[in-house]
């Protein structure tokens, strides 16, 4: 990182320290069509698993239960 850069943001104001975060945050939260249909294909295989009775589901109480 260019230490002159990181000078200049070390000297904005509190307020405009945070409208850098989040203009960063969202410049790297975008989404990726590739990823959200892999996942979308993965819940429907998962959905299909349960209806056909190929997989049964766990009460959360069940799965915590075995880490209390």
């Amino acid at each position: 990182m260019d230490k002159t850069l990181l000078e200049e943001v070390l000297m904005l104001n509190a307020s405009e320290k945070l409208a850098l975060i989040e203009v960063l945050y969202e410049s790297l939260d975008k989404p990726d069509p590739e990823v959200d249909k892999a996942w979308l294909d993965v819940a429907a295989e998962r959905q299909a698993a349960v209806l056909k009775g190929e997989a049964r589901l766990i009460s959360s109480d069940e799965v915590f239960g075995k880490y209390r």
